[in-house]
């Protein structure tokens, strides 16, 4: 029975791939299922996102690479695959000291996909 119901909670949760990994983020806390739909309703993309964006605009790539190694440490540990992917590339930018304006907007749009989806799963 209980290898039904995993196979059932993949198959709701497979329209959240590649964006969150929902069964892979609830094994990170040891099955805890509440807690991790809590973080997930903490979660401040926005609030990463613009300060990237910031620092990127002022040309602090130091700034940059630090607030887009946060986001993917965060992002990571929630398994928001796609926002982790995203910080990643942007972080190794930055700690070249290179502009990062062509993912400033797929950064945007991938936290408020990713936002979008919170919303639904804690719904």
């Amino acid at each position: 029975m209980e290898n039904l119901q995993t196979s059932e909670q993949h198959q709701d949760y497979g329209d959240f791939v590649p964006f969150i990994n929902v069964e892979e983020g609830i094994k990170r806390l040891v099955n805890n299922r509440a807690l991790y739909f809590k973080l997930l309703n903490n979660f401040q993309g926005r609030d990463f996102a613009q300060k990237i964006i910031d620092a990127a605009n002022d040309k602090n790539y130091e700034a940059v690479a630090q607030a887009a190694h946060t986001l993917k440490g965060v992002a990571a540990n929630l398994s928001l695959t796609a926002l982790s992917e995203i910080s990643l590339q942007i972080e190794l930018l930055a700690k070249q000291s290179r502009d990062i304006g062509h993912l400033k907007e797929e950064c945007t749009e991938t936290v408020e996909k990713t936002l979008s989806l919170i919303a639904r799963l804690t719904s």
